[in-house]
């Protein structure tokens, strides 16, 4: 298991999906794929990743490794300038086949 990609699970069968800076775009898609299956057989119905909209690669891996878009939460991630950013909302759940590649 790669320990730079990590699921916090908590209530209601929910996951959040996060990982450390500096993966490469490569290895960061092998490791949620492989997480996603691992997580399939364990219960949860949802893992969520909640990226800044600009944040092309990861938002590109995640997609790759078969979550889909669920939306766009605007202006709600804060920046180190006082501004704030859009978060993409990527979710995969049971319904849409958690752990599985389209």
């Amino acid at each position: 298991m790669n320990h730079s990609v990590r699921l916090t699970i908590g209530g209601h069968g929910i996951a959040d999906l996060s990982w450390r800076p500096g993966l490469e775009p490569d290895q960061f898609q092998h490791a949620v794929t492989a997480l996603a299956e691992e997580a399939s057989g364990s219960g949860l119905r949802r893992i969520e990743v909640a990226l800044p909209a600009g944040d092309r690669w990861a938002r590109r891996a995640v997609l790759r490794s078969g979550f889909p878009l669920e939306g766009t939460r605007r202006s709600v991630g804060p920046r180190g300038d006082g501004t704030y950013d859009d978060l993409m909302l990527i979710i995969q759940a049971r319904e849409a086949g958690l752990g599985r590649n389209r």
